[in-house]
């Protein structure tokens, strides 16, 4: 049997009984309805993640309004994020949110602990002040 079909058998026996809860239970008892309803939902996700790839990669047209109207032109956009949640979702070992925590102390270069020996850090901050202040004139 289709889908459609299984739809049809299962609303003639809702109809009377007419609930959500009523079709939950029938879903339960008709494995042949639940095998069918998960294949739809497979299909469905499907479905949407196409949707989700089209908008990303190709895009999709905006219409344009000036003052309240519809002007008859459109901008084309993309959904990046979209295209960024399907990018984690593909190739997580890439694309992960990534974060670093630390136990204890982080270990320093040999540059920072040469610095950190012959520094205090009142001093690295005032320096850290100076090299900015000379980054901003250079800019202007």
């Amino acid at each position: 049997m289709r889908i459609a079909e299984f739809e049809k058998r299962i609303e003639e026996q809702i109809r009377p009984f007419a609930g959500w809860p009523v079709w939950r239970k029938l879903v339960r008892k008709d494995s042949l309805y639940r095998a069918a309803f998960d294949e739809a939902v497979v299909v469905a996700a499907q479905a949407l993640e196409d949707e989700a790839v089209r908008r990303a990669k190709e895009g999709y047209d905006e219409p344009v309004f000036y003052q309240g109207q519809p002007t008859g032109y459109t901008i084309r956009r993309y959904s990046e994020g979209l295209l960024m949640m399907l990018l984690k979702g593909w190739r997580p070992e890439r694309y992960r949110d990534r974060t670093v925590t630390h136990k204890g102390e982080v270990p320093l270069s040999h540059q920072a602990r040469m610095l950190k020996e012959a520094f205090t850090l009142e001093e690295l901050q005032e320096m850290q002040k100076r090299l900015d202040a000379l980054d901003k004139k250079s800019i202007q």
